[in-house]
């Protein structure tokens, strides 16, 4: 069985796609409260170098949501970050 790559390649580039889960658009209505909580530290490496690490969390009660026209109960939102940045002076 023959493949023609350049006609599976037109097919794969005209086939459209969503964007996160499903169908769902990417927005959502809701009101909530959110606390955020960081930490970083500035490692000197030599006069002209150095290394900031942070790590941060981020928390948010968003209540309840309507996203995509469904509703979603009780939802909270989490995220943590960990980073490493270069310093140069």
């Amino acid at each position: 069985m023959a493949t023609d790559c350049k006609a599976l390649s037109r097919e794969y580039k005209n086939t459209p796609r969503t964007m996160g889960i499903g169908a769902v658009p990417a927005s959502a209505q809701g009101t909530g409260i959110g606390l955020a909580l960081g930490v970083g530290y500035d490692l000197k490496v030599s006069r002209r170098f150095g290394l900031t690490v942070q790590a941060a969390t981020h928390i948010s009660a968003l209540g309840d949501l309507t996203v995509g026209g469904q509703p979603a109960n009780d939802v909270i939102a989490y995220v943590t970050r960990l980073g490493l940045a270069v310093v140069l002076r």
